[in-house]
C-alpha cells in the first residue's frame, strides 16, 4: 500500500466527519454508507482508487489479499477504525457483524473478563479453532477483513480454507454429505 499516502489534511478532514457523524463506524444503513463514502471520496480519493484496484484483482473468486504497510500505523484509534470503515466501503456495504453492539470494527484482543468463563475467538489470546465468522447470517458477507496492527509474538497464523473445494470433498464420503 505504498501508492497509498495520508497527509495531515486528510486526517484533519476525516476527523470532521466524527463531528457529523459521531458513531460513524456504528453505521449500518446502506443510505447512510453511501453518504459517508461521497465524503470521504472527496476527502481522499486515492482510497478509492486503491480499493477499486484491490476489488477488481479479487473479482468474487476465492481469493484473498494481504495488503502490506497500509497507513494506518501511529494513528489514534478513532482514526484507525476510520481509515478501515473507509476502506471497507470501497468493497461494499459493510455490517455490523457484533450483534450485541452492532458493531463493524472491533479490536481482536484479549481481555480481562472476571465477569465470566466465556469469551469470543477475538477476546481471548487462545487458539481459535478452524471456524466461519458471521456463520449465523442467511446470506454472508462476501469480504471479510482482519487487519493486523501488531503481529502476535507466539501463534498468529490465520488459515483461509476455499469452501468450495471443502463441500465438493465433503459430498464424496457418507459422513461428509450427512454433514452437508
Amino acid at each position: 500500500a505504498k501508492e497509498l499516502k495520508i497527509n495531515n489534511k486528510i486526517i484533519e478532514n476525516l476527523t470532521s466527519l466524527y463531528n457529523i457523524y459521531p458513531n460513524l463506524t456504528l453505521i449500518s444503513n446502506k443510505k447512510k454508507q453511501l453518504e459517508v463514502k461521497k465524503q470521504i471520496e472527496k476527502i481522499w480519493p486515492q482510497l478509492y482508487e486503491f480499493t477499486r484496484k484491490r476489488k477488481k484483482e479479487l473479482g468474487y473468486r476465492d481469493k484473498f489479499l494481504i495488503i502490506k504497510n497500509f497507513p494506518f500505523e501511529q494513528k489514534s484509534k478513532k482514526i484507525r477504525d476510520l481509515i478501515v470503515f473507509a476502506f471497507s466501503l470501497g468493497f461494499g456495504n459493510p455490517s455490523a457483524t457484533d450483534l450485541k453492539e452492532k458493531k463493524i470494527i472491533w479490536d481482536i484482543t484479549p481481555i480481562n473478563n472476571n465477569m465470566s468463563k466465556w469469551t469470543t475467538f477475538s477476546q481471548n489470546n487462545k487458539a481459535a479453532e478452524l471456524h466461519t465468522d458471521s456463520q449465523y447470517r442467511l446470506k454472508p458477507e462476501k469480504f471479510v477483513a482482519l487487519f493486523v496492527l501488531k503481529q502476535a509474538k507466539d501463534g498468529g497464523t490465520s488459515y483461509v480454507l476455499n469452501y468450495r473445494k471443502a463441500i465438493e470433498s465433503l459430498s464424496k464420503t457418507i459422513p461428509g454429505k450427512k454433514c452437508i
